[in-house]
């Protein structure tokens, strides 16, 4: 499969979870509030790099790649997408906050609008303290509203990965299949975004 494939699959897993956010957004009124970059600010998180191909090839396309290198060793504790100023970016006109907004990844996606299972094995709303004292929250789980699992997503993002292996790679240790790919116009963003 190649890199194109896997990030039409990736931008596709993004699409049918912002469907089912949305949907629990409306039918819960549970949100954000408007202009918070709290969670973007957390040095803290899990991602992994197929997340952030759709992102990667955004930013090669734009010509980009260097800025966001510059950013991230000049800040590598905070996340190079957020816009400190908390206004819309000159960039884009997106959300406040978030530089890429729609290439963001699946981590930032789901918090605050996913679960996990607690230590009793029950559903957990993933999210900041402020989400979690809101009067939404307080009858998230009665309302019978679909809420998506980290664990759901994480896996279909796992199946991704398990399409796209070279098995003679998985034997040299690059379980990505990733370490000698070329570095030519098929796939020149990789070089900037994934150590090889």
């Amino acid at each position: 499969m190649n890199l194109e494939t896997k990030i039409c699959q990736v931008q596709s897993i993004f699409s049918q979870l912002d469907q089912e956010i949305e949907e629990l957004k409306h039918s819960s009124g549970l949100d954000c509030r408007s202009h918070c970059t709290h969670c973007c600010e957390n040095p803290d998180i899990e991602a992994t790099i197929l997340e952030f191909l759709p992102l990667a090839k955004h930013i090669y396309d734009l010509g980009w790649h260097e800025r966001y290198l510059h950013q991230l060793a000049a800040k590598p504790e905070q996340c190079i997408l957020l816009n400190p100023e908390q206004k819309a970016s000159q960039d884009i006109s997106l959300v406040p906050g978030c530089r890429m907004y729609p290439y963001r990844g699946i981590i930032c996606r789901l918090f605050g609008f996913s679960t996990r299972e607690d230590k009793f094995g029950n559903p957990e709303l993933v999210a900041c303290s402020w989400l979690k004292h809101a009067p939404a929250y307080a009858n998230i789980f009665l309302l019978g509203i679909k809420i998506p699992t980290i664990a759901e997503y994480r896996w279909q993002g796992h199946l991704v990965l398990a399409l796209t292996r070279r098995p003679n790679r998985l034997a040299s240790g690059d379980s990505l299949g990733f370490r000698d790919w070329p570095r030519d116009a098929t796939c020149p963003y990789l070089m900037y975004m994934i150590p090889m």
